[in-house]
């Protein structure tokens, strides 16, 4: 810093100039005071961080306090007019000159809206079906062990439920898409919410996915899933042969 501004401890810029200054607005060392179209900055005798800050200001003048009156750098002639500095306000009170006060948002009905399947036109790939066993044992005498193998399957009963992205066409299966919550084919959810706004109003908790139908959802358990297998067919059907 020049050696002329090591004194300086007030400087004089444009009003327009301050919120070039909003990087000190948090130095409680520095207080402004507003004249008119200028403002009049205080604070620690030849403080280089300020100093750097008002520098690239147009228009600056200088001023250091000796015996008791202003002087501007290097001058022996005192100024007056300088404002009194011990009224100044910190740069943050000026650049935001009231404190910012919340204010409540007003009360807000929201009304409630039943989550329902209404038909749509869509093509949708078939992410998951339902079957009952003895269809799916059909299927997999002729299927290979690719096929069987990229397909998981849970079983209740009778009931087999299938997830894979390449699910065989079996008569009289129920097809759905989706990823972890699955509508029927040919169907969509009303209101149309992405799978991770369904997911809290379903409940479903992190490890479960939910099948739509008219009457419902059916929530089941991903752990419940497991690669299909002809020996796990077999086992279903209470090994009867095929």
């Amino acid at each position: 810093m020049a050696s002329s501004l090591h004194e300086v401890c007030c400087a004089s810029i444009p009003l327009a100039g301050l919120p070039a200054l909003a990087g000190l607005r948090c130095d409680s060392r520095v207080k402004v005071t507003v004249t008119g179209e200028r403002a009049w900055l205080y604070f620690p005798a030849g403080d280089e961080s300020v100093l750097r800050c008002i520098l690239p200001l147009p228009q600056v003048q200088w001023y250091e306090r000796r015996g008791g009156s202003w002087y501007h750098p290097g001058r022996h002639l005192p100024v007056f007019g300088v404002p009194d500095g011990s009224a100044g306000q910190r740069l943050d009170r000026v650049l935001i000159p009231t404190p910012i006060e919340p204010v409540m948002a007003k009360e807000t009905r929201v009304g409630i809206c039943r989550l329902a399947l209404v038909r749509e036109s869509r093509m949708r790939p078939t992410t998951a079906l339902c079957c009952d066993v003895e269809t799916l044992a059909q299927w997999a005498q002729t299927a290979t062990t690719y096929q069987l193998e990229s397909t998981e399957a849970a079983r209740s009963d009778r009931r087999v439920v299938l997830l894979g992205t390449r699910l065989p066409l079996l008569p009289g299966a129920k097809r759905y898409w989706g990823n972890t919550v699955f509508a029927p084919l040919g169907f969509r959810p009303e209101p149309a919410l992405p799978e991770s706004a369904l997911r809290p109003v379903l409940g479903l908790m992190t490890e479960e996915i939910a099948l739509l139908n008219e009457a419902g959802a059916e929530i089941l358990s991903r752990e419940a899933f497991a690669s299909l297998t002809r020996a796990g067919i077999r086992l279903a059907l209470g090994s009867r042969p095929w």
